[in-house]
């Protein structure tokens, strides 16, 4: 490192200089059934405790991509990494790809990730992939009949009252498919 240093005030004799050793969040990706995604984008955002204003508290780092990464003893892990982190508070935004629903954390955002000098935090993000209902409406001769609506509810096991255990997701009107 190359110094040069400017007395501004001729009885100032000393000059701190401070470093710090950075740290990495390591992001894995996984389903519900446990099986590492590959693929998946997240964005990583530090607090800037100086901000004038509160839009401006979270200061985009980068993205980064969930790969298969080949490690020292050969064997592969799936994971997005951010390295060169400085200590500070740290937010993950995940990027909801088709065809999954955020399930932990619920909304894809962990924004409480405090990294030490020097540390690895790893974290990890798991959807679950969304399912289809076909609901097909016949007669008894095995005719398909055509204008007849569902209503689909799902099971909430944290409702208080028993009439609130089942939510309505929404309806549907048997149609004719070519």
């Amino acid at each position: 490192w190359d110094v040069t240093l400017t007395l501004a005030q001729p009885n100032q004799h000393n000059v701190n200089f401070g470093n710090a050793k950075t740290g990495e969040i390591k992001v894995v990706k996984e389903d519900t059934y446990g099986n590492k995604l590959e693929g998946w984008e997240f964005t990583l955002f530090i607090f800037d405790e100086d901000a004038e204003e509160e839009e401006d508290e979270w200061v985009e780092v980068g993205t980064a991509v969930t790969e298969k990464v080949i490690m020292e003893d050969d064997s592969e892990e799936i994971f997005a990494l951010f390295t060169d982190l400085m200590p500070g508070k740290y937010k993950l935004v995940e990027t909801l790809e088709d065809g999954f629903a955020f399930f932990d954390p619920d909304d894809g955002i962990i924004d409480d990730i405090m990294l030490a000098a020097g540390e690895t935090k790893t974290v990890t993000f798991v959807n679950v992939e969304l399912s289809e209902i076909k609901v097909v409406k016949e007669d008894t001769y095995g005719n398909k009949l055509e204008g007849w609506e569902f209503t689909l509810f799902i099971f909430d096991e944290d409702a208080e009252e028993e009439e609130d255990e089942w939510v309505e997701v929404g309806t549907a009107v048997t149609e004719k498919v070519i």
